[in-house]
């Protein structure tokens, strides 16, 4: 339940999650890449990311970072595209291929401006 009340616009998520005093090389590597996303985000649209850790998309097929965004001035409406990175998402046979998906909410997206 701690865990999902961390959040931040920074790395400061990292610090919060170590405070829990869990130690895994999978919550590590998790860390690591959320870290990665956020840097990234923050460098081209500063002050729009939020590192949200109670965000947990409902199929298993999510291998890493999901997302969840919303509308600013709108947000009771919820979430209005949402996704995750594929580690298996297809395969030949021979070959597996990773992908990163998205959902859009046009009703949602919509709704403001109608």
């Amino acid at each position: 339940v701690a865990l999902a009340s961390i959040q931040s616009t920074d790395d400061s998520f990292i610090a919060k999650v170590r405070e829990l005093g869990v130690a895994n090389d999978m919550l590590e590597e998790g860390l690591d890449s959320l870290n990665r996303v956020v840097a990234a985000v923050n460098k081209a649209v500063p002050g729009r990311m939020v590192a949200n850790l109670k965000i947990a998309r409902g199929l298993d097929y999510y291998t890493g970072t999901v997302y969840e965004t919303e509308l600013t001035g709108h947000e009771s409406m919820g979430s209005v595209c949402s996704g995750g990175r594929y580690e298996s998402l297809a395969s030949d046979g021979k070959h597996v291929y990773p992908g990163v998906g998205i959902s859009l909410g046009l009703t949602r997206l919509l709704a403001p401006i109608l």
